[in-house]
């Protein structure tokens, strides 16, 4: 998320769903929150679907380099990439419970639906 309001105007600019805006708003809430822009966030309802967790899902699970990573390796990879300080590090920290919740929910629902969820990715 840009420290600006620059990626909500874009994305309603681009005509994206309201459930695609309010899915992503949803993942950038805790830095919102932090940054001030709740106001702004606010224009989109909080999503909670099996979309939205999802996508919580594959933005940490998942490295930079496209490779399989635990929520725990992410988390400590971001915090090495931005520092243990910065805004993105902390809101990061604050959101680490419904993330880990959103991510166990995804392996359940890909479990329930006959897919392994540490096979999805090549090796």
């Amino acid at each position: 998320m840009g420290t600006g309001t620059g990626i909500w105007a874009f994305q309603r600019q681009a005509l994206f769903p309201h459930a695609l805006c309010s899915t992503a708003s949803s993942e950038a809430r805790f830095e919102a929150h932090l940054r001030g822009l709740e106001d702004l966030l606010s224009r989109f309802p909080r999503e909670r679907s099996v979309v939205a967790d999802a996508l919580t899902f594959c933005d940490l699970t998942t490295s930079p380099l496209g490779t399989r990573v635990s929520l725990q390796e992410r988390a400590r990879e971001v915090t090495l990439r931005y520092g243990p300080d910065h805004l993105v590090t902390q809101a990061l920290r604050q959101a680490l419970p419904t993330k880990a919740l959103a991510i166990a929910r995804t392996r359940c629902w890909l479990q329930r639906h006959g897919l392994d969820p540490d096979q999805l990715f090549p090796e």
